[in-house]
Parts: C-alpha cells; sequence; structure tokens
C-alpha cells in the first residue's frame, strides 16, 4: 500500500515539474507581445487568451486559437503576422490589436464608425411684406347756381281822347340761368410698401474644451516575500519561514507614446526571504522568480502589477514547497 501511494506522488511531482516549463513560456511569449506592442500593456488583450482557447494559468486549456497558430508558424514573430486576418473577420491582426479586440475571435472586432454627416449652414431668405399706402384722387361734383337775369315785359294802357293812345307798361319776367359749381370727391388707390422681415440665421456655440493640470510624479514600490510552503497549501502558515538568496526579475512598461520605456531590474531575497524594488515610476510590471532547486511553486512564478503614481504595493509573495515535503505520509 505505502509502494504505491509512494508511485503516485512521485508521478504527481513530475508533473508539477514538466508544468513550470511549459508556464515560463506562455509567459515569455506575453512578454514578448507587451514588449512589440507596449501601448497593449494592462488592457483587456493583455492576457494568454490572446493566442490560446483558454488562460492556461488559472487552469484553461492550452490548445491555440487561430491568431496563436499564425503566431506559431511564422517563427514566434508579432510583427511578421500584423498584416493577415487571422480569425477572417475582415480586420487585419494589428487593426485588432490596435482596437484591444481579440485576432483569434472573429465575433470579436473593432466596431465600423460612420463617416459623420455636414451639418448645413442656414442663409435667411428676405420675403417683402406689402403695406398699402392710400394716395387720394379727386373726382369734382357739381352743385348748380342760380343766376337770375331780367327779361323786361311791356303792358299798353290806352288813354282815350278822341284818338286813343296806347301807352305800354313793361313787365319783367324772370328766366333762371344755372351756373354748376364743382365738389371734389375723393377716390382712394392703394399703392403697395415693402415691410422686409428677416429670417435668423442660426449660429453655432463652442464650448471650450477644459485643459487637464498636469498631476506630479511620485515614485512607488513593489515588495514581498518568498516563503517556504512546507504543507503546500499555497499560502504563508505559522512556522513557514522566508527563503534566502533567490533571484526575483521585474520588468516594467512605462511611459506613453514616444515617452514609453522599459524597466528592468533584478535582487535577491534577503535572510528572511524578503525582496523589494523601490524608486519605481507608475506603469504595468511583471515579477518572475526563479526556482530554487529542491522547491516547486504552489503559485503563480509570474505576477503582473499596475503600478499607480507613488503607490507601494506589498504582499507579492511567491510561494514555494520544498520537494522533500512531497513524500511525507501522514
Amino acid at each position: 500500500m505505502n509502494r504505491k501511494l509512494t508511485i503516485g506522488l512521485l508521478l504527481l511531482t513530475v508533473v508539477a515539474l514538466v508544468g513550470v516549463p511549459q508556464a515560463a513560456a506562455l509567459s515569455s511569449y506575453l512578454n514578448n507581445f507587451n514588449t512589440t506592442y507596449p501601448s497593449a500593456v494592462g488592457t483587456r488583450i493583455d492576457t494568454c487568451i490572446l493566442c490560446h482557447q483558454g488562460d492556461p494559468r488559472i487552469g484553461g486549456s492550452t490548445d491555440r486559437n487561430s491568431y496563436g497558430a499564425a503566431f506559431g508558424s511564422n517563427n514566434h514573430n508579432f510583427t511578421t503576422i500584423e498584416p493577415l486576418d487571422s480569425d477572417g473577420d475582415g480586420f487585419t491582426n494589428i487593426q485588432e490589436i490596435n482596437a484591444r479586440t481579440f485576432p483569434g475571435n472573429a465575433s470579436d472586432h473593432p466596431s465600423v464608425t460612420p463617416t459623420p454627416s455636414p451639418t448645413p449652414t442656414v442663409t435667411p431668405t428676405v420675403t417683402p411684406t406689402v403695406t398699402p399706402t392710400v394716395t387720394p384722387t379727386v373726382t369734382p361734383t357739381v352743385t348748380p347756381t342760380v343766376t337770375v337775369t331780367a327779361t323786361p315785359t311791356v303792358t299798353v294802357t290806352v288813354t282815350p281822347t278822341v284818338t286813343p293812345t296806347v301807352t305800354p307798361t313793361v313787365t319783367p319776367t324772370v328766366t333762371p340761368t344755372v351756373t354748376p359749381t364743382v365738389t371734389p370727391t375723393v377716390t382712394v388707390t392703394a399703392t403697395p410698401t415693402v415691410t422686409v422681415t428677416a429670417t435668423p440665421t442660426v449660429t453655432q456655440t463652442v464650448t471650450p474644451t477644459p485643459t487637464p493640470t498636469p498631476q506630479p510624479t511620485a515614485n512607488g514600490s513593489i515588495s514581498g516575500s518568498k516563503i517556504s510552503d512546507d504543507n503546500g497549501n499555497g499560502k504563508q502558515d505559522s512556522g513557514e519561514e522566508g527563503i534566502s538568496d533567490v533571484t526575483i526579475s521585474l520588468i516594467g512598461i512605462v511611459g506613453t507614446g514616444t515617452d514609453t520605456k522599459v524597466i528592468r531590474k533584478e535582487t535577491s531575497t534577503g535572510a528572511d526571504g524578503s525582496y523589494m524594488f523601490d524608486n519605481l515610476p507608475s506603469g504595468r510590471y511583471i515579477l518572475i522568480e526563479q526556482l530554487k532547486p529542491g522547491y516547486v511553486p504552489t503559485g503563480f512564478v509570474v505576477m503582473s502589477i499596475n503600478l499607480a503614481n507613488g503607490e507601494n504595493s506589498m504582499n507579492n509573495n511567491f510561494m514555494n514547497r520544498p520537494i522533500s515535503n512531497l513524500f511525507r505520509i501522514s
């Protein structure tokens, strides 16, 4: 019974040791991608599923997707496969990387931005309004004026003598004469008056965009310990001490645009297993532990840390179990 248990534990040890180089290889490819495309560091595509169907670091599938297959068949060179469309979604690999979409996933691709339509400028059209102006027209009205002209009438009076003599008597006869009098009549004729009504012009008001005030830069630090995980539970328990004199490597990508640069540092753990990298600007950092002979990892051998401005990131511990403890039978 004890012999079978011992053989089983040996097989588990071999599997664990084989998995370590594979995880380190996957991590080195991701580091290569981050070095080739520094602006992609810390984005949604900065992960192992960029090239794989799952995340091997957390137990996902190690099978490559279409982009990972193209990367492997082109001598592991990301630049060579930039013009390819690995997932066949109509966008090249470099277009998808710049848009932060996965070039090995056909359902994840850049969105199409519509072309903006020009905004018309309104020019006012003047429409005249007619207001009539009254100009009087005089039409004369005739009022008659009566002028009396006297026409004498003759009356004969006879005074008898032996021979009568006739003496005429004149009696006037009035015949009226009509003289017209003109009274004017007013007739209104309308003359149009032009009144201009203005149609308003649309004026666009530009709202200024505020310019951000640059914030002062403060350096931070990254620290932790390398712990002897005697019971292999992945955390430090009482009585579990640090592992001294082991190399811890740090790779960082800091800055933006043309100011982007890569930082590389190494340090060794102290007598208590602790380590520290100080005077670090904000950026994306990767920690890599060196395995000491006689130990196997019970946690991640590579850590990714986004360090904010002036931040002190602590307790970034690497857990290693002594191989001798793997064969203990309790």
